[in-house]
Order: C-alpha cells, then sequence, then structure tokens
C-alpha cells in the first residue's frame, strides 16, 4: 500500500482548484499526518520550485508561504519563502524572509548573500 504523499495531494488539489485549494490541503494534510515536520518542509520545497518550472508562480508562492507559516524556525522554509518573493518581484517581502532566514540562522550565507546583494 502505497502512502498518498503531501506532493500528491497538493498536486490533485492545485489541478482541480487552485491555491485556495492548496492551502485548504496543506492544512488537512499537516492535521491528520503524524509526524509531518522536516521531511515535509523539504517535499514542500521541491513541490514549490516544481510549480515555479511549470510557470505556476502563485502556486509555487503559495506552498512557500505556508511552509514558512508551519516551520518559522525552519531556516530552509524562511530562505526559500524569499526566493519564491523574489521571483515574483516582491523585493521588501523576499528582503523580509531573508532577515527572518538569518534571525534563525546567523551563519546562513546564501541568505547573507542575497542580502548583500539587495543594499544600495
Amino acid at each position: 500500500m502505497k502512502l498518498i504523499s503531501l506532493t500528491d495531494i497538493l498536486t490533485t488539489a492545485a489541478e482541480s482548484s487552485g491555491a485556495d485549494a492548496v492551502e485548504e490541503a496543506y492544512k488537512a494534510y499537516k492535521a491528520t499526518v503524524s509526524g509531518a515536520s522536516d521531511h515535509t518542509v523539504g517535499e514542500a520545497i521541491a513541490l514549490a520550485y516544481a510549480f515555479l518550472r511549470e510557470r505556476k508562480a502563485a502556486l509555487a508562492l503559495k506552498v512557500f508561504e505556508l511552509n514558512a507559516e508551519s516551520y518559522p524556525n525552519v531556516a530552509a522554509a524562511l530562505y526559500n519563502l524569499g526566493e519564491g518573493h523574489r521571483f515574483m518581484g516582491q523585493s521588501a517581502e523576499a528582503k523580509d524572509a531573508y532577515e527572518r532566514t538569518v534571525a534563525v540562522d546567523p551563519d546562513h550565507a546564501l541568505a547573507k548573500a542575497k542580502l548583500a546583494e539587495m543594499r544600495p
């Protein structure tokens, strides 16, 4: 028996009803799956980048946002939220996410580099 993955659930939701359905499905998954933690962070990030490759930027950003909201102390979730905002041209939001990343992980080289690039 194959367990249904977060990717399967969110992809199905996205195909049927878009970003609102993705949010509902993500929250339902988190509420019902015991131990949805570290693997969920990485799986959500991978799915968001898959949405970006498919030119579904709004869906990607929604997944990045949900992931960062669920894991506010995980640098990878925060950094990739910044990348999602940067991709969407939302510089202020990207900067905020990178700053939150560095607050959680002061040695996060990628976030520090992005912040340095953003300085005037």
